[in-house]
């Protein structure tokens, strides 16, 4: 789930909501976001900068979400 959700903001991400509206992804990506350890994103200023691999597993290593662990 988490390699749909990261693919999903690459392809999309640089559209704001005024061009494509806002949808249940986006949705799903924003509640993600809350379980995310941002402060393992040093230097990241961007989203398109925390789809990295290292940045994104130090991100979410101590959630429930975790995408090495958790892919099938």
């Amino acid at each position: 789930m988490a390699a749909d959700l990261i693919s999903f903001i690459a392809e999309y991400g640089i559209q704001d909501f005024t061009t494509r509206p806002f949808t249940v992804v986006d949705a799903v990506i924003c509640a993600q976001l809350a379980y995310c350890d941002f402060a393992q994103a040093t230097g990241a200023s961007t989203f398109g900068e925390l789809t990295t691999a290292t940045t994104r597993e130090a991100m979410v290593a101590g959630t429930w979400l975790r995408p090495i662990t958790n892919a099938y």
